[in-house]
């Protein structure tokens, strides 16, 4: 703690709390697109609506902006960086992706018309290929060395929402809109297993469980797991949250920390399944776009519809007892409720606030009484 005297005359201080993470980065005229943590250094790359990339470097103490990229035309849908940390690979709305290397600033590749569609993933696998996804449905996996597509799948007819490629960039696997997953086998550039369809979209993947585990966030509010390997069909599933999981992060081998559409960002242990609690929240109930991890898994950022990026300090999850369960809404009455705005400000009352959410526990406040 530090402490700043207000009055020279007097004994009394202002005590400022020392922050435990980075203050959130504000963008004044547009809202933000995606977010990707650099693999090394304490780098963010921050994509708008404008189809501007800017890259910052952050601290408890403040975020310094280092490089302004106006590489997209349109908004920049998606981007990451590679395992380097050299290039970052984005795609955007104009159907363009491009690869930059961030050393230079000059544009390694440019393919102005990647899809017939607005793209909407971007995926570095290796650096002898990447992976694009579009609002149709389209899957494409490319040789960035020669610029063109080595794989074409048209499985899906509706947007692909996430891509995930596993360690040994063996197999990748796409969730889509309309309520499936489908893998891919990356060597043998061919599609290989489609899920059974389900009844929301399946928007984000994650793997845990020593990797054994594939988890798909969906839009009916629950997690999907699948043995890895065996994309039929779920083997289990969670659920809980009180609206669509729009993305979700793996933070350690059994806890993912997911943002929901009612703009809450949790923390959920699985094998066994527990809620954690609310790791955080937006302002204004706006939904949770996009989530990411810090290298040293010490920060979770997020994007909702506010023109912010906010950081998350979850240093603490390594402390928690996981054999608790923390439901985000229960209804202690057992009384049926009608109507969903009612039954989700219900549910924020009574979900387990974590220390990283800035609100209190009615248990907690009571007990100090």
């Amino acid at each position: 703690m530090t402490a700043t005297d207000s009055d020279s005359d007097t004994n009394d201080s202002i005590i400022v709390k020392e922050r435990n993470a980075p203050p959130d980065i504000t963008f004044r005229r547009s809202n933000v697109a995606d977010i990707s943590f650099h693999p090394q250094n304490d780098l963010i790359a921050v994509a708008d609506m404008d189809g501007q990339i800017t890259l910052f470097e952050y601290s408890n103490e403040k975020n310094v902006a280092k490089k302004k990229l106006q590489i997209h035309k349109k908004t920049v849908r998606s981007m990451e960086f590679d395992s380097s940390g050299r290039h970052l690979y984005s795609g955007s709305k104009d159907r363009s992706f491009k690869i930059t290397d961030l050393e230079t600033g000059q544009i390694k590749l440019k393919v102005s018309k990647a899809h017939e569609s607005p793209l909407n993933r971007v995926r570095p696998v290796n650096e002898f290929i990447c992976a694009t996804g579009d609002e149709d449905g389209m899957v494409k996996l490319w040789d960035p060395r020669s610029g063109q597509s080595v794989l074409e799948c048209d499985d899906f007819t509706d947007i692909v929402k996430d891509l995930y490629v596993d360690k040994d960039c063996r197999l990748m696997i796409a969730a889509s809109g309309e309520g499936t997953i489908m893998s891919y086998n990356v060597r043998g550039k061919k599609s290989d297993v489609q899920s059974e369809f389900y009844e929301g979209e399946m928007n984000c993947l994650a793997v845990v469980h020593h990797d054994s585990k594939l988890v798909c966030g969906c839009g009916d509010s629950r997690l999907y797991m699948y043995n890895w390997d065996q994309f039929g069909y779920h083997s289990a599933d969670f659920p809980g949250h009180p609206d669509s999981v729009n993305d979700m992060v793996a933070v350690t081998d059994n806890v993912v920390i997911t943002g929901c559409e009612d703009g809450t960002i949790r923390a959920v242990h699985l094998y066994p399944h527990r809620f954690l609690g609310a790791v955080g929240h937006h302002e204004g109930n706006f939904p949770i776009e996009r989530l990411d991890v810090s290298s040293t898994g010490e920060f979770v950022a997020s994007v909702s519809h506010d023109q912010k990026v906010k950081f998350w300090s979850i240093a603490y999850l390594e402390n928690i007892d996981y054999n608790k369960t923390k439901k985000p809404f229960f209804n202690r009455m057992k009384h049926k409720i009608r109507r969903k705005d009612f039954k989700m400000l219900t549910a924020k009352e009574q979900e387990h606030q974590l220390p990283s959410s800035n609100r209190g526990n009615s248990k907690d406040f009571f007990g100090d009484l």
